[in-house]
């Protein structure tokens, strides 16, 4: 699942700036709705039913949720690792949002010159 994660997030942003190049955008929003259902019909020919944990196991979502956080939060390494990350990720997508307009309004780069690689403009 982490490589098709990273697959999509490194690739993702050329496909787009490549599809909105040659197309336009409202040709690769279409792209994107078509993927969506595609992913769609995959997930319907799941056939396999999860069987739910007899009632006497169940515990309420929130006291998991509390519990795995409490446990993230007093751990030395965790919490700092989480920290850092969620405030990198938030900064990062703020940053990329930004330079792909900056470069595409002012610089006058088109988006399919986005590339697909080390994460570098071409």
């Amino acid at each position: 699942m982490q490589v098709s994660g990273q697959t999509a997030q490194v690739g993702g942003s050329g496909l787009a700036g490549l599809l909105v190049g040659v197309f336009g955008a409202p040709y690769a929003v279409a792209a994107d709705c078509v993927s969506y259902l595609g992913s769609a019909a995959f997930l319907a020919r799941v056939k396999k039913e999860e069987t739910p944990a007899p009632k006497e196991h169940r515990r309420a979502m929130r006291s998991e949720i509390r519990e795995g956080l409490a446990y993230v939060l007093r751990h030395p390494i965790l919490r700092p690792n989480l920290m850092f990350t969620s405030t990198a990720n938030i900064f990062n997508s703020i940053l990329f949002a930004v330079l792909l307009l900056f470069a595409v309004r002012r610089v006058g780069e088109l988006p399919a010159r986005f590339s697909v690689g080390d994460g570098d403009v071409a």
